[in-house]
């Protein structure tokens, strides 16, 4: 699809390389693929909530420890608006 756009050009380059000369050097994911029939049971609606819960908390420290120091992004941004 996208080659067919007029003056496309492909990517060549991996997306970890495309984000870390944007600047953001913490470059991870993952995949998961679970495929059950709907309506799923108790025991893989229980395991869907735990993994979801863990993941959230693991995020929620992760995010906070990297908002909780100033970059100089936004220590710039206070700067200017103290002036």
């Amino acid at each position: 699809m996208r080659a067919e756009l007029p003056g496309s050009a492909g990517v060549v380059e991996d997306w970890p390389g495309m984000l870390r000369r944007a600047g953001l050097t913490q470059i991870g994911g993952f995949t998961l693929l679970l495929d059950l029939p709907a309506p799923v049971d108790e025991s893989a609606r229980t395991f869907l909530h735990a993994r979801l819960t863990r993941i959230r908390e693991t995020m929620s420290e992760s995010w906070m420890r990297r908002t909780a120091r100033p970059s100089t992004c936004c220590s710039t941004r206070t700067r200017r608006a103290a002036s």
